[in-house]
C-alpha cells in the first residue's frame, strides 16, 4: 500500500535533464471532454505538452513534490499543499516546495516557489538568470487567488496543477480557494487560458496521450492519489489537535 515519503529538504535547486520517455506528438483532446468550458482546458499541441514532458510532471509530482509536502506538513505544521518550477526545455528542477503557511498567510505553495525562484535568478548576475517565461510551475493544486496573483506579477506563463478546487474542498478539506473566489470576486472560475498565462489539469494532459502511455500514468496518478490523501489526513490530525494555529485561514 502507498505509504508516507520520506522528509526531504523542502527546496530543490538545480537538476540534471531527464531522457525523453516517447516521441508520438500529441494528440489533441475531444472537443467535448465535458460540457460548458471545455474549450478553455483543451490541451493544445503547440502548448509543448510533449508526451516526455507529460510524463516528467507526474513523476516530479509524485516524488520530489510529495516530499517537500511531506515536510511541510510533519515538520512546519503547514497545510498539505506542494509546488515545484521545472524549466521547459531540459524538463530539469528549478525549485521543488511546499506550503509555509505557518511562517507567514503570503507563504502558499505557489506563492512560495515563485519566491524561491526570484531568490535564485536575485543572487545570479543578469546574463546569468533564468527567463521566467522558459519554466513551467507545477503544483499538487489549483492555485487560489493569492497564487494567480502571485503568477501573474512572476511573469511566468503556465502552470499545471493535480487538484481542481472542488477536490481541494471535498477531499482535502481546504474550501477557502473556492470561497474566495465566490464571495470576493462573485465568479466560479478564471479564464484557463489568457493573455497572463495558460493553465492544465494534470489529468487532462494524461487525457491526451496515446496508449500504452495514458493507462499507465493513469494507473500512477491513481497511486500517488492515495499518497497526497495520506499527507492530508497527518495534517487534518495536526490541526484538530490544535497544532495549526499559525495558519491564519486553515
Amino acid at each position: 500500500p502507498p505509504h508516507a515519503p520520506a522528509a526531504a529538504p523542502h527546496t530543490v535547486i538545480g537538476g540534471a535533464s531527464h531522457p525523453s520517455a516517447s516521441t508520438h506528438s500529441l494528440r489533441a483532446m475531444a472537443a467535448a471532454l465535458a460540457e460548458g468550458g471545455a474549450a478553455e482546458s483543451t490541451v493544445l499541441p503547440e502548448d509543448g505538452l510533449t508526451p516526455e514532458f507529460v510524463e516528467r510532471v507526474v513523476d516530479f509530482l509524485d516524488t520530489e513534490v510529495l516530499e517537500a509536502t511531506f515536510e511541510g506538513v510533519t515538520q512546519h505544521d503547514s497545510m498539505c499543499f506542494g509546488a515545484g518550477i521545472l524549466r521547459k526545455d531540459d524538463h530539469s528542477t528549478v525549485v521543488a516546495t511546499s506550503n509555509r503557511g505557518a511562517e507567514s498567510a503570503l507563504y502558499h505553495a505557489e506563492s512560495y516557489a515563485v519566491h524561491q525562484f526570484c531568490q535564485i535568478n536575485n543572487s545570479r548576475d543578469m546574463a546569468e538568470r533564468i527567463n521566467p517565461k522558459s519554466v513551467i510551475l507545477v503544483s499538487t493544486h489549483e492555485p487560489c487567488t493569492l497564487c494567480l496573483s502571485a503568477i501573474c506579477f512572476s511573469a511566468m506563463n503556465s502552470f499545471i496543477y493535480l487538484y481542481d478546487y472542488e477536490e481541494s474542498a471535498t477531499l482535502f478539506n481546504v474550501p477557502a480557494d473556492i470561497n474566495i473566489l465566490r464571495d470576493v470576486f462573485r465568479s466560479e472560475t478564471y479564464s484557463k487560458r489568457n493573455s497572463y498565462f495558460t493553465a492544465h489539469k494534470v489529468s487532462d494532459m494524461v487525457d491526451a496521450m496515446e496508449e500504452p502511455l495514458r493507462s499507465r500514468l493513469h494507473e500512477k496518478l491513481a497511486s500517488m492519489r492515495e499518497k497526497y490523501l495520506k499527507v492530508s489526513a497527518l495534517y487534518q490530525a495536526k490541526k484538530g489537535q490544535g497544532r495549526t494555529a499559525n495558519i491564519p485561514l486553515p
